[in-house]
C-alpha cells in the first residue's frame, strides 16, 4: 500500500499499477479549489483513475469528491438523468 498526500502531487502513471484508489476526506469542500490549489490536480487524478475503471472508495469527504467527478463525466457524455 502507497500513501499519498495529493498536496504534494500526483502522477498519472501510478494507475497503471493501481488496483485501488482510496479518496479520504479533510476540512476542505469540494468547490475550495482557490484555498486547495492541489484539489484541481486531485479531480483530474480520480477521473483518470475512473475513466481506466480503477474500482474507488470514498470516505468522508473523499465521497462527494467522487461523486462530484462522476457527475462531469455523466454529463459530458450525456448520460446524467434529467
Amino acid at each position: 500500500m502507497t500513501i499519498v498526500n495529493p498536496a504534494d502531487g500526483l502522477q498519472e502513471e501510478w494507475l497503471d499499477t493501481m488496483e485501488l484508489l482510496l479518496i479520504l476526506g479533510g476540512p476542505m469542500s469540494v468547490y475550495e479549489e482557490e484555498a486547495y490549489p492541489w484539489l484541481i490536480e486531485e479531480k483530474r487524478f480520480v477521473k483518470a483513475a475512473l475513466n481506466k475503471r480503477i474500482k474507488t472508495i470514498g470516505i468522508c469527504l473523499g465521497a462527494p469528491r467522487k461523486r462530484y467527478i462522476y457527475w462531469i463525466i455523466l454529463c459530458r457524455r450525456g448520460l446524467r438523468r434529467k
